[in-house]
């Protein structure tokens, strides 16, 4: 509907506009793609960390899995391709567009095993650190979330070293 094109991501090419209605739908707004909000992802990224660190010390390998490749795609991704001034879509041409990054996404890829799933969720949490504290504009940093997080993944982590899945 021409209501829904003033918000949109791309300029489309308009073939047939009898009336015009959709050159001037167009006209009232700019394409744009969204950025990812750093705010937002701090806000979450803590519960995630617990959420995934959970799902190992259960032995739900695979979901822990499952965890880390959305924080890979949804966080990981956006944010070195938006430092690069690439668009942020999900991990799409990061290896061309921003190698070093890619290299640091590839390491936190897990094997399916618990212990290398923490390593993992480590790495993938040093290089969002890293990601966030390279981005501009303001943020509210959730130090006490943050602390709580990494505390949790490394009791699990010592648990998995005592005695694996619990």
């Amino acid at each position: 509907a021409p209501s829904d094109l003033a918000a949109r991501v791309e300029d489309p090419l308009v073939l047939w506009d009898r009336r015009g209605l959709l050159r001037a739908a167009l006209a009232e707004g700019l394409a744009r793609y969204p950025s990812p909000d750093l705010q937002w992802i701090e806000d979450r990224i803590w519960v995630w960390t617990h959420y995934i660190a959970g799902k190992v010390a259960r032995g739900e390998i695979l979901e822990a899995t499952d965890g880390l490749a959305y924080l890979r795609s949804r966080v990981l991704g956006p944010l070195a391709l938006q430092g690069a001034g690439a668009r942020p879509n999900g991990l799409r041409r990061v290896e061309r567009l921003v190698p070093e990054a890619a290299a640091a996404i590839a390491s936190a890829v897990p094997r399916p095993d618990g212990p290398d799933c923490l390593r993992a969720l480590r790495d993938t949490l040093a290089l969002y650190a890293r990601l966030r504290d390279a981005a501009p504009g303001p943020l509210e940093r959730r130090e006490a979330a943050e602390r709580e997080a990494r505390a949790w993944l490394e009791e699990i982590a010592a648990a998995w070293q005592r005695a694996g899945p619990h």
